[in-house]
């Protein structure tokens, strides 16, 4: 019987070469794109990566949270038109309507495609307690319903404010329609994939 165990482990070793190396992994270099929002440029870099990420996470960490960051709680406010139109809809959107309207939205953008927002003509207005980011936007996204609208425009208003903690967030985002009507704006886009 000992002579049976002597020859099983001696063939284990032999035959799983256990002090052999192997062959090391490459590392993982996909990342998400999140960079920690040390300053309130970042913070916009962080939303326009996880746009083009789908990464609903980054995104509403762009977002403030009173529960984590110690500042007012994230509010969204629609362009007069889409308020007028989805008044209900509007009267109160927080960060659980960004990450409802952006889970739906992510869910309906073709598979191998990546959302783009461009910011134009930035601007950057600094007070006592906070950033104020202005901007034109141009949003294309691929929808797999192809009667979907591709592109929305029009210009924001970005309000960050820096916590305790050293991070920037959004507190407040104030859509406008731009002049060019023939585009649907963001918040257009937010109330059509808010299910």
């Amino acid at each position: 019987m000992r002579m049976l165990l002597y020859i099983f482990i001696s063939i284990s070793f032999y035959s799983c070469d256990l002090f052999q190396t192997r062959t090391p992994e490459e590392p993982d270099i996909s990342g998400t794109g999140y960079i920690p929002p040390t300053s309130y440029d970042i913070v916009i870099e962080n939303l326009k990566n996880s746009i083009k990420e789908k990464n609903l996470n980054n995104y509403l960490l762009c977002l403030s949270d009173s529960s984590t960051s110690g500042l007012t709680d994230f509010i969204y406010i629609a362009d007069p038109q889409s308020m007028a139109q989805f008044q209900v809809l509007f009267s109160e959107w927080y960060r659980r309507n960004e990450e409802k309207y952006f889970t739906s939205m992510v869910a309906s953008i073709l598979d191998e495609t990546n959302p783009n927002v461009n910011f134009t003509d930035v601007e950057y207005q600094n007070f006592n307690d906070s950033i104020i980011f202005t901007a034109n936007y141009y949003l294309n996204i691929e929808f797999t319903n192809d009667l979907s609208d591709r592109n929305y425009s029009g210009n924001t208003r970005i309000v960050l404010k820096n916590s305790s903690s050293g991070f920037w967030y959004i507190t407040s985002w104030y859509d406008f329609q731009s002049d060019n009507k023939s585009l649907y704006s963001w918040s257009y886009l937010k109330s059509k994939y808010y299910y």
